[in-house]
Parts: C-alpha cells; structure tokens; sequence
C-alpha cells in the first residue's frame, strides 16, 4: 500500500501545477460520474422504499384510528368490549334461566306421570290386580276391563270389575293396595256379602290425561 502511495506521490512531484489540476479534475469528474450512475440510484431506490414503508405504516395507522373510532361512544375506546361483556352476561343469564326452567318442567312432567295416559302402565296394573290378589290371598273368580275414550272430559278411561273372595281382613289389605297405586285410580263400587269367605264385588276406574 505505502509503495503504491509513493509511485502516485512520485508521479504527481514530476507534473506541473496546471496537470495537477486537470487530473484532479478528471478524478472529481469519475467519483461524480460513478456516484451518479451506481450511488445515486441505489439512494433513490433505497429512499423510494423507505417512502412507501413510511406511507403503509401511516395508512395503517389510519385504519386502526377510524377502526378505533367505530368501536369508540362519546370518546370511550372500550365501548364495544363493554358492550359485548354485557351482551355475554344477558346470554349467561338467559341460558342459566332456561336450564331452570328446564329443570322445573321436568320435575313438573315427573309430578304429572301418574295422569298421562299411558297403554303400558294400564296393562301392568292389570296384572299387578291378580298379583295383589295373590299376596293377600284373595281368590280372583272373575275380572274384565273395558276402555272408554272420554274426550269432553279427562282423556281415557279403564274400567274395572272384579269378583273375588277372601276374609274380611284381607279383603281391606287388597283394596288399600288397589287405591295406593301411583297411577289415578278410583274404587267407585264395592259390594260384599257372606261372613267366610266374604264375597267381593268391586269396580275400578284408572284415569289418563291426553297429551
């Protein structure tokens, strides 16, 4: 390096003020030539990119400011978010008292059971008669049902009549059982005559609401 200085040190010492001036002219002119032709336009380019990054950030800028300005009542930036929170709320609210609501027609329609109409609890309280009758050794000599659609009235009806006999106590046991039945029953008839055995009469209605 220090030997190429010395040969330009060199080279200049033999030249006259006057060539001096031209080559460091002609050396002014290159540098200005090539920062015209390569630095200039790199800087352009450079200062162009710098320009449209700048007017993105802006226009971005811009876009939150009027989104925020849509979202804003009366200055209030958290508007819309206390809004929504409240909407949330009401549904939380809403959705809380529905599922009681819920819950209550339930217990209500579990309450209602015994007086819906309902085909298979009717057979199996047929069949419980003889079972019944069987526990409290009550002889069965005759039973018949008949099914009656009342429409003006409750909805369905069963009737029911039995002839059996058996002694006096028993005989109690077996219409107690008949009138504890979770379905809606009414003993409207009884009959009984002899001492032992007794000989029984009865009718039973088993009821259904239509739904």
């Amino acid at each position: 390096m220090s030997t190429l200085l010395q040969k330009i040190d060199s080279f200049f010492s033999q030249k006259s003020d006057f060539e001096k001036l031209v080559y460091y002219s002609l050396i002014f002119l290159m540098i200005v030539f090539i920062a015209y032709e390569y630095i200039l336009p790199l800087s352009k380019k450079k200062l162009a990119q710098e320009r449209r990054a700048k007017e993105a950030i802006e226009q971005k800028l811009n876009m939150d400011k009027a989104y925020i300005a849509s979202i804003s009542r009366n200055g209030d930036e958290t508007y819309l978010i206390k809004q929504l929170l409240k909407e949330k709320k009401e549904k939380k609210e809403k959705l809380a008292y529905l599922l009681d609501e819920k819950n209550y027609l339930s217990i209500k329609l579990k309450e209602l059971t015994p007086l819906l109409y309902n085909k298979k609890k009717w057979a199996s309280f047929l069949d419980s008669i003889t079972a019944k009758a069987n526990k409290y050794k009550i002889d069965v000599e005759y039973i018949a049902n008949e099914f009656i659609q009342n429409t003006k009235e409750f909805g369905h009806v069963l009737e029911i009549e039995v002839d059996a006999k058996g002694n006096f106590k028993n005989i109690l046991a077996f219409l107690n059982s008949l009138e504890e039945s979770d379905l809606v029953t009414d003993v409207y008839e009884i009959s009984m005559k002899g001492k032992s055995p007794i000989q029984l009469h009865l009718k039973v209605s088993v009821w259904g609401i239509n739904y």
